[in-house]
């Protein structure tokens, strides 16, 4: 688990070498894809202004750098296709001594002063076409001095015109995430199928890259300059003309389709319309994945060799060139390794099937679980009728409490029209009830006030009530002609036993000794 978080969380740089500038371009492979975060191009000058600025650059992804992979500029390799017989010993350990001695052969240089790469790209019952790039190793140790100043190490060099053409290759495929760590997914049919022979058109500004590809593979390969402000016609005859050289032994009715992509100024659709006439081909034209880039307005043809360089280190695409140290294949094409596939199609199996007998398992427990419900039905149905009844006695009960609760306030009322002597009245009558959560206690409090000839001689006479306890006044006595304004507070109590009088002796006193004028309970 660890190795694929790394794989799939770390940020990964591609850097592209030129003749007078380096673009760094960073990646990160997400479980869904490769997803293209930035890119800044600087000046290709070894000084203490330049380093600092890419080593910003470089920094701002605290995460830190994964791996490296770098393109190198065609004119500073030298890229060569030969054609070698079948060696008759066996082994790879043949074909790579067959390989440095054409090597040897084909570059103006000591096999011991250069780093060389090579790859089959076709098969013949008699002989094999490989493809080789050798680069001096001053170019080498210049390139890692360079990244050695800003503390990165790379981890592939790949010349740029194989890095374009896997670039292109899966232009129009989300690749990398799951299916990479996997190893499937990894050949694209945008060249055709097997056995199809297809010629590649990449053009950038003024800069042409073309190939003949068999299968999938590059066999041949130029690039070439081109004058953009010519005439359509006058381009077309000079593509015309170079790819002559492209596809020299190949007849035009043999090849399947022509492909056009790349970043210029020129017309693409006009262009391909105009070379399929003149060449009596099927022309495609290339558009690139935008959904790689994170910034949708990003330019995605730009970075085709960052991107390609990049996918070669994944090791997405058909041209392994890699001039570091590695492990070579001489396989023709590297789809993913068949054990992988059976396994993680197996995975795919177990999962499905896990899923299901987990399936099958709630429906049977919920098909118990309901012939269980069903044979309690009655007794659910009885249970429900009495949890109805229940509610019903509740809300009845609490309403009782109510209509009590509110009758003892009444009662209270009734006690002070009897005890009140008819020379008092009151005018106001309040009566309030607080309840103590914490001692789980109920608190009576009674309030009243009035007139009366003589507001002291009310505290005895409500003292003497079983209601009352606690009486006293609470507020001056004031004088109003000749009566004395009161306003006297008691606390209320439920008497041990129901105190019981003469309801016609209440209604006598309640009509004429007791007049309220403003009441709250």
């Amino acid at each position: 688990m660890t190795t694929l978080f790394n794989r799939l969380s770390k940020i990964s740089v591609a850097v592209e070498f030129k003749e007078d500038t380096v673009t760094f371009t960073c990646f990160k492979n997400r479980f869904t894809g490769v997803s293209l975060l930035s890119s800044s191009s600087f000046p290709l000058r070894d000084d203490e202004e330049i380093i600092t600025v890419i080593k910003s650059y470089i920094s701002s992804y605290s995460g830190g750098i994964r791996n490296v992979y770098i393109s190198i500029p065609e004119k500073w390799t030298i890229i060569k296709f030969v054609e070698i017989p079948v060696p008759k010993e066996k082994g790879k350990d043949a074909l790579s001594q067959m390989m440095r001695f054409e090597i040897e052969r084909h570059v103006p240089y000591q096999i011991e002063n250069i780093l060389y790469d090579f790859q089959i790209v076709e098969k013949k019952e008699s002989a094999y076409t490989f493809v080789f790039a050798a680069i001096h190793q001053d170019k080498i140790d210049f390139v890692k001095s360079f990244l050695g100043k800003i503390s990165l190490v790379p981890d592939m060099l790949t010349p740029s015109a194989f890095a374009v053409l896997n670039f292109v290759e899966f232009s129009e495929s989300r690749v990398g995430g799951w299916k990479n760590f996997l190893g499937i997914g990894r050949k694209s049919r945008i060249w055709g199928h097997k056995k199809d022979i297809c010629i590649s058109l990449f053009i950038e500004e003024n800069y042409v890259q073309s190939a003949l590809l068999k299968n999938g593979l590059c066999t041949q390969f130029k690039s070439f300059s081109l004058d953009l402000d010519k005439p359509q016609d006058t381009l077309v005859d000079d593509i015309s003309s170079e790819l002559a050289d492209v596809r020299a032994g190949t007849p035009m009715e043999k090849i399947n389709k022509l492909t056009l992509s790349g970043d210029s100024t020129v017309s693409l659709p006009e262009l391909s319309s105009a070379l399929s006439s003149k060449l009596g081909v099927k022309t495609q034209i290339i558009a690139p994945l935008k959904s790689i880039a994170e910034d949708k307005d990003t330019n995605i043809q730009r970075f085709a060799s960052n991107i390609g360089a990049f996918y070669s280190g994944l090791g997405i695409g058909s041209m392994k060139i890699n001039f570091l140290a590695h492990r070579r294949t001489f396989a023709e094409t590297k789809p993913g390794s068949l054990i992988t596939r059976i396994f993680f199609l197996l995975i795919i199996i177990l999962a499905v099937g896990i899923f299901a007998g987990n399936l099958i398992n709630s429906k049977r427990a919920l098909s118990k679980i309901d012939e269980r419900l069903k044979k309690n039905d009655p007794q659910v149905e009885t249970i429900r009728k009495l949890s109805s009844e229940l509610t019903t006695v509740a809300k009845q009960g609490s309403f009782l409490r109510s209509i009590k609760e509110n009758q003892f306030a009444l009662d209270v009322l009734s006690e002070l029209s009897v005890i009140i002597p008819s020379d008092a009245w009151l005018t106001n009558f309040n009566y309030k009830e607080t309840y103590d959560k914490e001692n789980k206690t109920t608190k009576r409090e009674l309030l009243i006030s009035g007139f009366a000839n003589s507001s002291s001689a009310l505290i005895p006479i409500l003292e003497d009530s079983p209601f009352l306890e606690k009486v006293a006044f609470a507020g001056p006595i004031t004088k109003k002609n000749e009566k004395e304004g009161f306003k006297i507070k008691a606390t209320v109590v439920k008497p041990i036993k129901p105190v019981e009088k003469p309801k016609t002796e209440v209604k006598k006193t309640l009509r004429n000794n007791l007049k309220i004028t403003e009441g709250q309970k």
